[in-house]
């Protein structure tokens, strides 16, 4: 019986923990494909670092940038390279690269949504991780899905061993 409720825990976690994941990189998509027609205006580099994070005993690396600019006579700053989140990596150069773009006291062309002057983004449009982003999470909300059904004894899940 525990191992019933165990599996139905983790099924659901997952399953929930997925399905919210998924709905902020849906909409990240939106966002990032919305970008690409938002008006620009001109900013500036505060600075730009590399962030390390121990997950899953490896070092991933990401990119991290804050910067400046000026919409409807207020100062605002921001955060967002590109929609879909600061990907990390395993990989530092890949981090390296994308912050070499932006150092400290450098103008930058910043898009701003014209209903929130607030959310604002440096590359506009969708890139590789707004994608792998939405496959990552849907695949963890299907995978969730799965282990509930088996479970349960769904039919359809019938292929998944449980543990």
């Amino acid at each position: 019986m525990f191992r019933f409720y165990f599996e139905i825990t983790i099924g659901v976690t997952l399953a929930l923990g997925g399905l919210a994941a998924l709905l902020v990189s849906v909409r990240d998509l939106f966002r990032a494909f919305a970008s690409r027609d938002w008006p620009s205006v001109s900013g500036q580099i505060l600075e730009g670092s590399i962030t390390r994070d121990l997950a899953l005993s490896a070092m991933t690396y990401a990119p991290r940038v804050r910067y400046s600019y000026t919409a409807g006579g207020t100062e605002h700053t921001g955060e967002t390279i590109g929609f879909g989140g600061a990907f990390g990596t395993s990989f530092r150069w890949v981090a390296h690269d994308t912050i070499q773009r932006y150092h400290p006291g450098d103008p930058v062309e910043v898009r701003i949504c014209p209903a929130d002057v607030q959310l604002s983004v440096l590359q506009p449009g969708p890139h590789w991780y707004t994608y792998a982003s939405v496959l990552l999470c849907s695949a963890v909300a299907f995978m969730g899905i799965a282990v509930t059904g088996a479970a349960l004894g769904w039919p359809f899940f019938g292929w998944l061993p449980v543990m």
